[in-house]
């Protein structure tokens, strides 16, 4: 088992090719670590000019409204010792292997957000908002495979998934954490995990930030830049080694690039429109 890395879960064609860009991102900053990817999309290679993004490639074949099922059985799956679980939709800005430094002494750490939440959520019979919690986001998991305190912690985390049904893995964390009766993660800042409301907040510094988690690849102009050099160069290979050029990546890659100009030229005529009429 390889010792440090991260692992991206990526349900679908268009999860398949965001994945690849954080891969690369991370490839760029912190080369040392390994990556994989557990995916839907039946493909055994991920190339970003002719180099590999992913050290290992997870098949499971399974609907792509799986997905959440799995990340809150993450461990299971990550042939890491030590992993970094990213979101699909996160770029990774700056170096990020000092991480595990902190998994010496904590088996778990996950990012807090600072302020409260408007959602719901039953606490032992009180409601999360009424109590003023804030949430915690689930964007980035750095864990220690095998530590007996982070099975438990995923195992009830897995069990609120499924009891609160809602098909989201965020309010089931918030519980998780909450109701207590399992390890408390180490708590990271948004620089770690960065949000649109994160840079919003005193005091934050936009340089430092190490990993940017994005709300669209097109809402913010140097992301969708560095998506789109990432697509220009991906190749997907079959099970087989030939080159994979099925219609559905295909067509996504196409799709998101359509998007792409669409949205940039609905940002230009709403700055037209902002200076024609003056508001």
């Amino acid at each position: 088992m390889a010792k440090r890395g991260a692992v991206w879960l990526a349900y679908g064609e268009k999860f398949l090719l965001m994945a690849a860009h954080s891969a690369r991102t991370l490839k760029e900053v912190s080369p040392s670590l390994g990556r994989s990817v557990i995916t839907n999309v039946p493909v055994s290679r991920v190339k970003f000019f002719e180099e590999d993004l992913f050290s290992d490639v997870i098949f499971v074949d399974e609907p792509t409204d799986k997905n959440r099922e799995k990340k809150v059985s993450i461990p299971d799956w990550s042939p890491f010792e030590e992993t970094l679980f990213l979101d699909c939709d996160t770029e990774c800005l700056a170096d990020v292997s000092g991480l595990f430094s902190l998994l010496r002494n904590w088996p778990l750490i996950i990012k807090h957000n600072p302020w409260s939440s408007p959602r719901e959520i039953d606490i032992d019979g009180v409601s999360s908002v009424e109590l003023g919690l804030s949430e915690w986001n689930s964007g980035l998991i750095v864990f220690r495979k095998g530590d007996e305190r982070v099975g438990e912690f995923f195992d009830v985390w897995r069990l609120n998934y499924e009891l609160m049904g809602e098909g989201m893995d965020q309010p089931s964390l918030v519980k998780t954490i909450y109701s207590g009766g399992v390890v408390v993660p180490l708590a990271i800042n948004g620089l770690w995990n960065a949000k649109r409301k994160d840079y919003k907040t005193p005091n934050f510094v936009d340089s430092d930030v190490k990993v940017n988690h994005y709300v669209d690849i097109w809402r913010d102009p140097s992301v969708s830049k560095r998506f789109e050099e990432t697509l220009r160069g991906i190749e997907v290979v079959g099970f087989k080694g030939e080159a994979l050029c099925v219609e559905s990546i295909d067509s996504t890659k196409k799709d998101v690039f359509r998007r792409g100009k669409f949205k940039e030229e609905g940002q230009r005529k709403k700055s037209f429109l902002k200076r024609i009429l003056g508001n």
